[in-house]
C-alpha cells in the first residue's frame, strides 16, 4: 500500500459518520480511494487539513517495523472477514500474512479459569495444529493465552487478533507471548500500533476473531463476559459454535450450562469431534 494511499484511507476513517462499511462501500482499488477522497474533499473541510504528517508517521514506522497494511481491496485480504457485517477497511498484520486464508479455528473463553481447563484448551490447540489447522484467539490471559501457547508449541500456525496496537499490548503480562506470536505466527489489528485498547475495542475484535475462522471453539465461558459475547458475535455470523461437554469438568462452565438450556448447542470431548465438525461444515459448502 502507497503512503498516499494510507493517508487518504485514515482521513476517510476519521470522519464523523464514516464506519468502515461506508468507507468500503465505496473502495475496490487504489482508483475508487482517490476519486472517494476527492469528491468529498470540498465537503469536509477537515479532509483539507487532516493530520498528514501524523499519517506519514505511522507509515513509515510500520514500514520500519515490518507491519503490512492491508486494505479491504488488496488481494491479501482474508476473503472471510469479507463476509462478516462491517468488516475492517483497513488491517494492520505482523508476521505470517498467508496463515489469514488457510483452514482455521478460533478458540476463546474465560480470563479467570480452572488449571484443568488451561491444560485442555492447550492440548487441542497443539493437536489442530498437527492437522495444519490455524489456531485464532484474542491474546487475553486465561483460554486465550493457552490456545495460542498449544499451536506455538506445534508450529506456529496462530493469529491473535488484537483490539489495540501492536506496541501497546495489553495485558501486560502477555508481553513476551504477543511478540512470540509476531515471530512465529502472526498479530492482527485494525488499529494503527500505538492505539491504546478500550472496552469497545475488545468487543469490536470479537468479530474479527469468529469472522476469520470456519468454527468457533469456547472451552470455558461464565454468564456473563467476554466470552458470551463472543458466542453471540458467532452465532450473528451463522459461525458454528462448539463448547467441550460439562463432563470434562472444564471450569467456569455456568455459561455453557445456561447456553445450552437457551440453544441447541454441539458438545465435544476430543479433537476427533472437532474435526468431525468442520468436515461436516466442508461438505454442507460443497453441496451448495
Amino acid at each position: 500500500m502507497e503512503e498516499s494511499h494510507f493517508i487518504k484511507l485514515m482521513a476517510l476513517k476519521s470522519l464523523k459518520g464514516f464506519g468502515n462499511s461506508k468507507v468500503i462501500s465505496m473502495l475496490t482499488n487504489e482508483q475508487t480511494l482517490d476519486n472517494f477522497f476527492n469528491s468529498l474533499i470540498e465537503k469536509h473541510t477537515e479532509l483539507k487539513r487532516c493530520s498528514n504528517r501524523a499519517y506519514e508517521k505511522i507509515f513509515q514506522y510500520c514500514l520500519k517495523s515490518n507491519i503490512t497494511l492491508i486494505p479491504f481491496y488488496d488481494k491479501n485480504y482474508p476473503r472471510k472477514l469479507k463476509m462478516i457485517n462491517s468488516p475492517p477497511a483497513l488491517l494492520f498484520a505482523k508476521g505470517r500474512i498467508e496463515l489469514l486464508n488457510r483452514p482455521s479455528i478460533a478458540i476463546v473463553g474465560s480470563r479467570e479459569v480452572a488449571e484443568r481447563t488451561i491444560e485442555w484448551t492447550r492440548n487441542i490447540s497443539k493437536e489442530l495444529s498437527k492437522e495444519s489447522y490455524v489456531i485464532i484467539s484474542g491474546g487475553a490471559k486465561g483460554v486465550d493465552a493457552a490456545a495460542h501457547l498449544g499451536a506455538l508449541e506445534e508450529n506456529g500456525n496462530t493469529i491473535c487478533v488484537l483490539g489495540w496496537g501492536f506496541d501497546n499490548i495489553y495485558p501486560k503480562e502477555n508481553i513476551d507471548l504477543i511478540k512470540k506470536i509476531g515471530e512465529q505466527g502472526l498479530l492482527l489489528s485494525e488499529y494503527p500500533p500505538f492505539s491504546n485498547t478500550r472496552p469497545i475495542a475488545l468487543l469490536e475484535r470479537n468479530r474479527i476473531t469468529s469472522g476469520l475462522s470456519d468454527l468457533v471453539l469456547v472451552t470455558s465461558c461464565k454468564e456473563q463476559g467476554g466470552a458470551m459475547s463472543q458466542i453471540k458475535t458467532a452465532r450473528s455470523q451463522n459461525k458454528i459454535v462448539l463448547f467441550p461437554n460439562p463432563e470434562l469438568g472444564l471450569t467456569p462452565n455456568k455459561g455453557v450450562i445456561k447456553f445450552g438450556k437457551e440453544k441447541n448447542i454441539t458438545l465435544v470431548n476430543n479433537t476427533n469431534d472437532i474435526i468431525n465438525s468442520l468436515q461436516l461444515i466442508n461438505s454442507q459448502s460443497i453441496l451448495v
